[in-house]
């Protein structure tokens, strides 16, 4: 056999194998994301990869808020969270055992505690614990409809 063609042949296998070791990983979190209905496109997936975010914990939070019924927070926002410093695991968890308390947070006020350097889970679970929610006041959504409606411009 030709030296010239056994040399590209093992150029491109070995490209090949160095492929796949790069995909692999995303394309075991694409399935995972794609069979939990999780909405996270393989090109979200491969940005992430390039933007330096761990993409794993991005996928399995959006997994965990949509197992737990928490259908408005998307991939994006939990990417921006990631990007910006802030414990994601920590405040997914959070958001999730305050809604199941009955007590949905505001999570532009979570985020913004956590990125604080605070920890918004041991908040949540100290209120849940002792029954007191004064702690949590700042982080509820309001309830109010005088705030919640936009006021007419004059």
């Amino acid at each position: 056999m030709n030296p010239i063609l056994i040399t590209a042949l093992a150029v491109f296998v070995l490209f090949a194998f160095l492929l796949w070791l790069l995909v692999l990983p995303m394309i075991n979190l694409w399935l995972q994301a794609f069979f939990s209905k999780a909405d996270i496109t393989f090109a979200e997936i491969v940005g992430m990869r390039f933007r330096k975010t761990d993409a794993a914990v991005i996928v399995v939070n959006k997994i965990r808020l949509l197992k737990a019924g928490i259908q408005t927070i998307d991939a994006q926002t939990l990417e921006i969270l990631a990007l910006a410093g802030g414990d994601v695991s920590n405040v997914v968890s959070a958001f999730i055992a305050a809604d199941h308390d009955g007590k949905p947070l505001d999570w532009k006020a979570l985020t913004s505690y956590n990125l604080a350097g605070r920890n918004p889970l041991d908040l949540v679970n100290d209120a849940i614990e002792s029954g007191d929610y004064s702690d949590l006041a700042p982080l509820l959504v309001s309830t109010n409809p005088e705030i919640d409606s936009p006021q007419p411009a004059i």
